[in-house]
């Protein structure tokens, strides 16, 4: 069995991260990240909402400045 990990940097509105996560369904993950706190908590809640929370991870972290 193999298993895709996908990492995506600029969650935003996480319409990409979902597109993202039915693309590695079943057996794969993503994980994205997010500059924006209250942008990753609502992302959080709407992958709950939809399903797929289980194949995303959602984290807060400043790429550019790192």
């Amino acid at each position: 069995m193999s298993c895709t990990i996908l990492s995506e940097s600029g969650t935003g509105s996480g319409s990409l991260t979902t597109s993202f996560a039915r693309a590695v369904a079943p057996t794969g993950h993503v994980h994205t990240f997010d500059f924006h706190e209250q942008r990753a908590a609502s992302a959080r809640e709407d992958f709950e909402r939809t399903g797929i929370s289980t194949l995303v991870t959602v984290g807060v972290r400043d790429i550019q400045g790192e």
